[in-house]
């Protein structure tokens, strides 16, 4: 089957520049052209691909917008390498037995365990014969160690709403 070609050398599509036509063909005939990303890779696309706006770089624009977007969430969720949704966070695993979030029973002590994770530490806050003073163990801790980390953090978000907006910033573009 003969494949009415149209030449894409020279042209740019999003980050790439078509600079050599190869021997391959896909899906019934498709050109697949050699073309170079504007951070240096070399990538082969076909021009069905190029000309549908499918492909415009050759992965590393994706790269560029995940690490944007897991900085700027980082920003939003973060107060002294706290992630906050994480403490804000009140419902206890799908797998818990006690159904309460940082309480556990361990079998071999025949005992309720009150624990809490913060900045990447694992505190035991004690071991107990009733669920319910394992409960207050464990809300107590958050009283003590998550209110001020979130009082922080509503202080910082509310500060940030009442800032005024930059007009001429420049948004990053997905």
């Amino acid at each position: 089957m003969k494949y009415n070609k149209k030449d894409l050398k020279g042209k740019r599509f999003g980050k790439l520049i078509v600079f050599e036509e190869t021997s391959k063909r896909q899906d019934g005939g498709c050109i697949v052209w050699k073309c170079k990303c504007d951070c240096g890779n070399v990538v082969e696309v076909s021009s069905k691909r190029l000309c549908n706006k499918l492909q415009e770089s050759c992965g590393c624009y994706q790269t560029e917008r995940q690490k944007y977007s897991m900085k700027k969430l980082k920003e939003k969720q973060s107060v002294e390498n706290t992630n906050i949704h994480l403490i804000e966070k009140n419902k206890a695993n799908s797998n818990s037995k006690t159904g309460v979030r940082g309480v556990c029973y361990i079998n071999s002590k025949k005992k309720y365990k009150a624990f809490l994770s913060l900045n990447k530490k694992y505190y035991v806050l004690g071991f107990f014969d009733n669920l319910n003073d394992a409960i207050k163990a464990r809300k107590e801790a958050e009283e003590k160690y998550f209110k001020p980390i979130l009082d922080k953090y509503n202080k910082k978000m509310k500060t940030a709403q009442n800032r005024p907006s930059k007009i001429n910033s420049k948004p990053f573009l997905f």
